[in-house]
């Protein structure tokens, strides 16, 4: 037993989870608390943030899988790309599949990630590397030009506080969920 309390002050068995351990709050509240790029941007910003924008890039049927597509990081934490393409994280891919499609489940969401979500997703760390650091070198396809079509589509974006980035994932998946 891998035992942990969330923020609502459930009880839950890591490795025995199911579909009632999860709840919105604790996602939004841990979401909000969790910075992208683990943390090595020069301002942090929050994976809720980089949630709802990847939402609004993603309006309509997709939009609330596009909210939770990094959901299973409420439970797990926030592990790099780089480091889940290591070999050392084969057991850690398989539970963080395991739980994203828990909350995929829960929330009526496609368990196959959209085409759309992996777009908007991608396009978003492409901007968001480029808000965090000054001389990021981009791989595997990113770019640092952004088209102003794309900068458009995005919108005004400033980095938020965490009690604003919970409050706005929370406005997000209800107004989603209606």
């Amino acid at each position: 037993m891998v035992n942990f309390y969330t923020y609502s002050e459930k009880e839950i068995d890591l490795e025995n989870m199911n579909i009632d351990d999860i709840e919105i709050r604790d996602i939004a509240h841990a979401l909000a608390n969790i910075n992208r790029f683990n943390g090595m941007t020069k301002v942090p910003f929050s994976v809720a943030q980089h949630s709802v924008f990847v939402a609004h890039l993603c309006r309509g049927p997709n939009e609330m899988q596009a909210l939770l597509h990094d959901a299973s990081e409420a439970y797990l934490g926030d592990v790099t790309i780089w480091l889940k393409r290591s070999q050392y994280l084969k057991d850690y891919l398989i539970l963080e599949s395991y739980i994203q499609n828990l909350i995929f489940e829960k929330f009526d969401c496609n368990l196959k990630l959209a085409q759309e979500v992996k777009y908007a997703d991608k396009l978003m760390v492409q901007f968001e590397a480029i808000k965090g650091f000054k001389n990021f070198q981009f791989n595997d396809g990113y770019s640092r030009n952004i088209t102003k079509t794309k900068r458009d589509k995005i919108g005004a974006w400033i980095p938020w506080s965490w009690q604003i980035a919970e409050v706005i994932f929370l406005d997000e998946f209800d107004r989603i969920k209606k």
